[in-house]
């Protein structure tokens, strides 16, 4: 007899690495988002500096 479980583990592993995939991709933006908010912060002073001129 072949083991029914394995059909039911396939699934939930490619979503459990669908998942953490996700989770991955989702933190290395974050992470790019905050290094883009500092320079836009520098932007910031840096228009503040034009609107001076």
């Amino acid at each position: 007899e072949e083991m029914p479980t394995a059909d039911v583990l396939g699934p939930a592993f490619l979503t459990v690495i669908i998942l953490i995939c996700a989770a991955i991709v989702t933190n290395l933006i974050c992470a790019f988002c905050l290094l883009c908010r500092r320079d836009v912060d520098e932007m910031d002073t840096y228009d503040e500096l034009v609107v001076d001129m």
